[in-house]
């Protein structure tokens, strides 16, 4: 999808600007911040999963939730 984004001065259009792109770019940015956010708690939950089995124990109420320690 393209916008055009249109200056008007005076009833006559001064200035056109076509822009392309901006939803790929809303795209890209997006999945710059989802991606890292999936792995960082994919990655958490399995510490605390290899935390729990290496205790022998559920460690709900021990584990830190922000580190996956202890």
């Amino acid at each position: 999808m393209s916008r055009e984004y249109t200056l008007k001065k005076k009833g006559k259009i001064c200035y056109a600007v076509e822009v392309k792109g901006d939803d790929f770019m809303q795209f890209l940015f997006i999945l710059a911040v989802l991606v890292p956010a999936v792995w960082y708690y994919a990655a958490l939950g399995k510490r605390i999963s290899a935390e729990e089995k290496k205790a022998g124990k559920d460690l709900s109420d021990e584990i830190n939730p922000f580190t996956g320690a202890r």
